[in-house]
């Protein structure tokens, strides 16, 4: 009995002092968060640099936050018809730490260099005062050793036509041409005439396609634009930014019209005679084009271009060696044009 109430006691004491010091403790560095903890930005924010870190369109797949080496990082997944992306974003700076692509497809490679890496291998190259105008990857010869990018960089003097090989990082073409061979000149930038073209055609454009031109030696920007019932096609002077052409055609009829230089009437919002015609959506066109080859061939490019003042959208697919072509009329979504290349 008595050894009975003697545990009972300690175990009252055992309450007492516990209630005593842990409130006591709450305070001290044992039980707060240390000093050094800094924030970290969040799964949306580490998901939007991923995203926006290249041009290309990629979906989100998942996201991870990975802090096993002391160094936090969110590990992000992207992918999109073409490629799987494994991005690290480290979750304090928001730097793109690294950027691992492998292709979907068993006609691909399972890894190449990226995008943004081709690029710094030719810029690095080149070295400053030079901009990329375009980049694109050919796999056209349907071998994986000739799996490039092909770059046109452009400075001040020269525009020069650049291949890597997207295996490996070499350099296997690397063609300049003088843009002037008088005097240097300064070029208007891409996005400063995307700025004038859209000031002049209005919020209800978009751009489409822009590229510099410089066959007869004449550098000009031709720009593509496109809203909801017209087309646009226009030139710019590439050193001085003026408009040098600007014809627009309406989609509902295919009639086109010259307009002059001086003519402000293409920003006007007044459609009253015009016939607005909705294109069906990228995603529908693909879904026509798969109702006659099945979902087993790779998507390869899709693109919304223009015959005669009507859009239609341009498909390419590729199942082993062989390659499908589509031309489907944007309107309709009738399929105009098929071909089977093997």
């Amino acid at each position: 009995m008595k050894k009975w109430i003697m545990n009972t006691m300690y175990i009252l004491a055992g309450i007492t002092v516990g209630l005593t010091v842990v409130p006591a403790l709450a305070n001290t560095p044992l039980f707060s968060p240390p000093a050094n903890i800094v924030d970290i930005i969040s799964e949306q924010e580490a998901i939007d640099i991923a995203k926006n870190y290249t041009d290309e369109i990629f979906q989100f797949v998942s996201i991870e936050l990975d802090d096993d080496d002391d160094d936090m990082e969110y590990d992000v997944v992207l992918e999109n018809e073409l490629k799987k992306v494994e991005v690290e974003v480290n979750a304090i700076t928001g730097e793109v730490d690294d950027w691992d692509v492998s292709w979907k497809g068993a006609n691909l490679p399972s890894s190449i260099i990226s995008m943004e890496e081709a690029k710094a291998i030719a810029l690095a190259y080149a070295g400053e005062g030079y901009v990329v105008l375009s980049i694109e990857l050919d796999d056209d010869d349907d071998d994986d050793d000739d799996l490039e990018y092909e770059l046109v960089l452009v400075s001040d003097r020269f525009k020069v036509e650049v291949e890597i090989d997207a295996r490996d990082g070499s350099i296997t073409k690397w063609e300049a041409k003088g843009l002037d061979s008088n005097q240097n000149v300064t070029l208007i930038s891409m996005d400063e005439i995307k700025r004038l073209a859209l000031e002049k055609a209005g919020t209800a454009f978009v751009v489409v396609k822009i590229e510099l031109d410089d066959d007869d030696d004449d550098l000009e920007y031709e720009v593509k634009l496109s809203s909801a019932d017209r087309y646009i096609e226009a030139e710019f002077d590439a050193i001085t930014g003026e408009l040098l052409e600007w014809e627009v055609e309406l989609m509902s009829s295919g009639d086109s019209s010259q307009v002059s230089l001086d003519d402000s009437s293409s920003q006007s919002s007044d459609s009253s005679h015009v016939n607005v015609i909705a294109v069906i959506t990228r995603e529908e066109a693909i879904a026509i084009a798969r109702t006659r080859i099945g979902e087993a061939p790779l998507l390869i490019k899709v693109s919304l271009d223009y015959d005669d003042g009507k859009p239609e959208y341009d498909l390419e697919f590729k199942s082993g060696s062989i390659e499908y072509e589509f031309e489907i009329d944007a309107i309709s979504g009738v399929i105009t044009e098929f071909e089977i290349d093997d």
